[in-house]
């Protein structure tokens, strides 16, 4: 029987990458952990309805996490972030627009992440700290990419 590991190659890809300008991580949880050290998250507030990796990556870095419930929109149902609180939101089935977005920006501020994991292809809005996955939508291992105005350069921001 022959042994395999490492990475397996599910698909071929050629051209230019389709997310650009942003930072380029291997998984969501460490564009998360990036935006947590950089801009020092004290805490956040996140829907019920959600993977549990958030709250480890949370939990990791010492990040209360305050739950917080969606409208049947799966909008956030709750009011504006509390004192050092950002929001987590997410772009369910990728059922926020811009226009959902900025009604958001307008009630969270620069408070606000927006999890476009799944919706890789619709594009950031200008301001918004955003992360996408590539695994939902490629058959590859791992792959993210952040959106956020604190680029790399000036500090210790690897995760981990």
């Amino acid at each position: 029987m022959k042994e395999y590991g490492g990475y397996l190659e599910l698909e071929r890809f050629g051209g230019e990458e389709y997310h650009t300008g942003c930072v380029a991580l291997n998984c969501g949880r460490n564009a998360l952990a990036y935006l947590i050290k950089a801009k020092g998250i004290r805490k956040l507030a996140v829907p019920y309805f959600l993977c549990g990796c958030v709250a480890q990556i949370c939990e990791t870095y010492g990040v209360p996490v305050r739950y917080y419930h969606t409208g049947m929109d799966f909008m956030p149902d709750d009011g504006p972030p509390g004192p050092d609180e950002s929001v987590y939101v997410v772009n369910y089935y990728g059922q926020l627009d811009e226009t959902s977005i900025r009604r958001l920006m307008r009630a969270y501020g620069n408070k606000m992440i927006v999890d476009n994991v799944q919706a890789f292809f619709q594009k950031p809005v200008d301001g918004v700290d955003t992360i996408y996955g590539c695994r939902k939508f490629f058959g590859v291992p791992d792959g993210a990419y952040l959106y956020t105005d604190v680029k790399p350069g000036g500090g210790d921001f690897a995760p981990g």
